[in-house]
């Protein structure tokens, strides 16, 4: 659908880039993480990306989750804390 590209702006821009940067920042901070820490206890807390991605849906898009989503994000929660725990 190229007919419907329209130029970003200069505050578009510098969103796009900053959305890049800090992308980039993150992705490295996730691989220096698996190099330093337990894959195990990293694999846990990684799943809580579910969680974030639940909150910034209902935040920025105003989704609304279903009892599925509220439950899997429940479980996950639960199983990286118990993950953090076990390993203290």
């Amino acid at each position: 659908m190229f007919w419907l590209w329209k130029t970003p702006d200069l505050q578009q821009l510098i969103f796009l880039f900053s959305i890049g940067v800090f992308s980039t920042i993150g992705q490295w901070l996730g691989v220096r993480a698996l190099r330093l820490a337990d894959i195990s206890l990293i694999a846990g807390v990684e799943n809580t990306k579910l969680i974030y991605a639940v909150l910034i849906g209902l935040l920025v898009f105003g989704e609304m989750p279903d009892a599925r989503e509220m439950v899997g994000s429940l479980i996950i929660a639960i199983a990286a804390y118990m993950s953090v725990i076990k390993r203290r």
